[in-house]
């Protein structure tokens, strides 16, 4: 297994069989045109955006990645981020993007959300920025 998933999957409204890509993910399969937002392996990190292809070395088999969303693009694998950092500031977990990730898969489960694309010219705020990166 090269990945596992988290209940409550963010999944870009670009990915057309999330079912599909979810097998391939977790057995290793090649994905060119895939981006996961998964759970940083660095001690402080929070969050990753790792291409596909990165995990079909073999180190992710002997330990996988914890993936929390998926996305056909960088862009719209940061548009995820920033999506999670923006539910976790208003349900009052400032920038603690994990805790909030873990608490919310522990809740009754509920449909997988589809990111929405951002309106042309929005920005983010400068303290989702700071969470961000």
């Amino acid at each position: 297994m090269y990945c596992r998933f988290c209940k409550n999957l963010y999944i870009s409204s670009a990915i057309k069989d999330p079912a599909r890509v979810k097998w391939k993910l977790k057995h290793g399969a090649g994905q060119l045109m895939v981006y996961v937002v998964a759970r940083s392996e660095v001690n402080d990190g929070q969050l990753d955006v790792i291409h596909a292809v990165n995990l079909k070395q073999a180190y992710y088999r002997a330990h996988p990645v914890y993936v929390y969303g998926l996305a056909q693009t960088m862009r719209g694998a940061m548009r995820i981020v920033t999506r999670i950092a923006e539910e976790a500031v208003v349900r009052g977990y400032g920038g603690e993007l994990l805790r909030y990730l873990e608490d919310r898969d522990e809740r009754t489960p509920h449909p997988s959300p589809s990111v929405t694309p951002s309106p042309p010219g929005e920005r983010l705020s400068r303290s989702l920025l700071v969470i961000v990166s």
